[in-house]
């Protein structure tokens, strides 16, 4: 009884306590607006505190100040993804020479994939007579740059080449050189995204012959 009859006496010891302080903080605030009024010329209404959000409005409200952010970064990523180099989708390689190829002469044809990306620009660029003059100095300064399919073809033959030369090769690109006695370009970019093609070798020139539709890469 006497525990109950303490606290009692303690909460109404607290509450006398704190309505002098609450008075006293009232009555300053009504002086502030009485002389803030009297120098402005009109009534300051009471300053009334501003209610705190509810946690969970203010977990929404900071994902929606950064979903812009995230989605820009989302995007930034997937446009500075880099190509990788990928195996040729080739089923079958054929090559197939004309009765007059060549001038009616044996020719070295090479079909190269290009490994080594700093290397793409150059040899794309390059001609057959240039790249068969120096041939032996890239395969054996840059062995692991290239990968160098080599055929020998007569006038009216053709050869399928076997799968097995270029399956599980990851290149940039292919290439393809045909040693002609004449001068010219004699060289050709070959889709690696082609699920096959002729390689036509006539009496001037090489072309390919029903490439893949998508374009090469």
């Amino acid at each position: 009884m006497s525990a109950a009859c303490s606290t009692l006496q303690r909460d109404a010891v607290n509450a006398a306590c704190a309505a002098p302080r609450r008075d006293a903080k009232n009555a300053a605030s009504a002086t502030w607006r009485v002389a803030m009024s009297r120098r402005c010329g009109h009534a300051v209404p009471a300053i009334r505190p501003r209610t705190p959000l509810p946690s969970r409005w203010l977990c929404l409200l900071s994902w929606l100040l950064l979903l812009p952010l995230l989605l820009a970064l989302t995007g930034c990523g997937m446009l500075k993804r880099e190509p990788k180099p990928a195996e040729p989708e080739w089923k079958s390689l054929t090559l197939a020479a004309a009765d007059d190829a060549n001038g009616n002469s044996a020719l070295a044809v090479d079909v190269v994939l290009i490994k080594d990306k700093g290397m793409l620009e150059s040899l794309a660029a390059m001609p057959a007579a240039r790249y068969f003059a120096g041939r032996a100095d890239l395969q054996r300064t840059y062995p692991d740059a290239l990968t160098v399919l080599a055929v020998e073809i007569t006038p009216g033959q053709v050869i399928k080449l076997d799968s097995a030369r270029f399956k599980d090769q990851r290149a940039w690109a292919a290439l393809a050189f045909a040693q002609y006695a004449n001068p010219g370009e004699h060289r050709v970019r070959l889709p690696l995204n082609s699920s096959g093609y002729t390689l036509q070798l006539n009496a001037q020139g090489l072309v390919v012959v029903d490439p893949s539709s998508a374009p090469a890469r």
